[in-house]
């Protein structure tokens, strides 16, 4: 007598028996009795949009009015956000509502079903940040990884605009705080972001302010150095944080386009003045050689850019 197991299993083999056999007589175009059988894909009638030109204009205009609004639109929310969960607990609790509307508008954007629009509304929300971050090592490290249990909307990390990597990873990458993370997007987004993260945890590390250097006071200062062209010369930016002792000034670290010369700079050990930085034209107060001359007009003018900058 079969039983089930036995019946099941002898079912299943003719199965594949038969699905073989299938599949080579469609291999080899026949019937199995070596009759030709031309397989005609019917023909499907696909509907037309043509018909509906005006809310295809529509359509289009609105999408092009959301991407060029929305990233106004998320600096505002985002910054509303960091204000109420900033403020005293007496002001969160009374503002608790707003809090929550405020978060669930972003959300709906950042998780939309259109995903073409999905995907600019998270852009928009990471650079809305990046932004409005404070130079603090804790709120730039939030924004990357999240805020944290009680936190509803996702860091960098979670929204896919960064992702862990090494040294060597192809792309846009920024090291923040001794990690580094490549920069996903859109080439001019990605760099944009990166300079932001990059420049924020360099300022974070500043201690005093210009103000204050030039005072005499020690310390270390934040300068964001713009581009900026020379005749026909073009002078590459970036930011720094320059050290004094109160008589010289020294670059501590650098990012940014002129990251390759002001390296240079560091490995020189190259320092100046500080007074000479309060005279347009470099002053040494020594004889230096070519190079070291060089090297230290460079920092004299990409200082001095910097602090017009400021001023």
């Amino acid at each position: 007598m079969t039983n089930f197991k036995e019946a099941f299993e002898k079912a299943e083999k003719i199965s594949v028996v038969e699905k073989s056999t299938a599949k080579q007589k469609e291999k080899d175009g026949s019937n199995g009795n070596g009759d030709l059988v031309l397989r005609v894909p019917p023909m499907k009638k696909v509907p037309t949009t043509a018909g509906k030109r005006e809310a295809i204009d529509k359509a289009v205009e609105a999408t092009r009015e959301y991407v060029a609004n929305i990233t106004e639109h998320m600096i505002d929310l985002v910054s509303r956000i960091s204000e109420i969960k900033t403020a005293s607990i007496e002001e969160r609790d009374i503002r608790g509502g707003e809090l929550a509307a405020l978060e669930d508008e972003v959300l709906a954007h950042i998780l939309s079903e259109e995903k073409a629009l999905a995907s600019v509304a998270r852009q928009a929300y990471a650079m809305a940040l990046v932004l409005t971050l404070p130079a603090d090592k804790r709120a730039v490290i939030a924004a990357i990884n999240g805020g944290g249990k009680n936190s509803r909307l996702p860091g960098l990390l979670q929204l896919g605009i960064l992702s862990q990597t090494d040294a060597d990873a192809k792309g846009t990458t920024v090291a923040v705080y001794g990690d580094r993370y490549k920069v996903n997007g859109k080439r001019e987004f990605a760099a944009e972001v990166a300079k932001i993260l990059a420049n924020k945890s360099l300022k974070a590390k500043a201690n005093i302010s210009i103000i204050e250097m030039f005072d005499g006071k020690s310390g270390k200062i934040f300068v964001d150095v713009p581009d900026a062209v020379d005749g026909q010369k073009f002078l590459a930016g970036g930011a720094l944080l320059a050290e004094s002792d109160g008589r010289i000034v020294r670059v501590a670290a650098a990012t940014g386009h002129f990251s390759k010369i002001v390296a240079e700079i560091m490995a020189a050990k190259t320092f100046i003045y500080l007074k000479s930085l309060k005279k347009e034209r470099f002053w040494a107060g020594e004889r230096l050689s070519d190079d070291a001359f060089r090297l230290c007009r460079i920092l004299h003018s990409v200082l001095r850019r910097g602090i017009a900058e400021v001023r």
